[in-house]
């Protein structure tokens, strides 16, 4: 298989962490994140309608508080994350049916499939993971089209053993 080669011309944004936090902690809860959502909005908007009691205002901040809390705490921590990150700079990535050629103007290696945990694909980027707290976060905004995405979301899920 010939290697897929990305450049990465810019260096991460803010954004791209914030918004695949907000993806995969979406994906990991799955159906009860929608519920919990609904629920929330349920608290905020319907409650309250028509009721002017302590008591319904109350409930509502119970139903609707947690959720977008933890989604304020998971915002200011991949905020966070990205401050205090090394790999803030532009990163240079050759990937091959056996690992990953990565580089960067401070490092460079070669990181074999066998290291890495798990890889991940949100709607706006690629996780991949060597441990459960260190990985490469590597935006789709990144590449040249599609379908150059699209081969490397196949690569990931036939490379990564999970």
């Amino acid at each position: 298989m010939e290697p897929i080669h990305i450049q990465l011309e810019v260096a991460l944004r803010e954004s791209d962490v914030v918004r695949t936090r907000l993806e995969l902690f979406v994906r990991r809860l799955g159906p009860a994140c929608l519920i919990w959502c609904f629920l929330a909005a349920v608290g905020i908007y319907v409650l309250p309608l028509g009721v002017a009691g302590l008591n319904v205002w109350a409930a509502a901040g119970v139903i609707a508080g947690p959720p977008v809390l933890l989604l304020l705490v998971i915002t200011w921590n991949a905020k966070r994350e990205y401050r205090a990150a090394a790999n803030a700079e532009p990163m240079h990535y050759c990937f091959h049916d056996d690992g990953i050629d990565i580089g960067s103007t401070q490092k460079a290696g070669w990181i074999p499939w066998e290291g890495f945990s798990d890889g991940v694909e949100t709607n706006s980027a690629f996780l991949i993971f060597l441990e459960e707290d260190r990985h490469y976060l590597i935006p789709k905004r990144c590449f040249a089209n599609f379908q150059q995405a699209a081969l490397l979301g196949e690569l990931i899920a036939s490379s990564i053993k999970r």
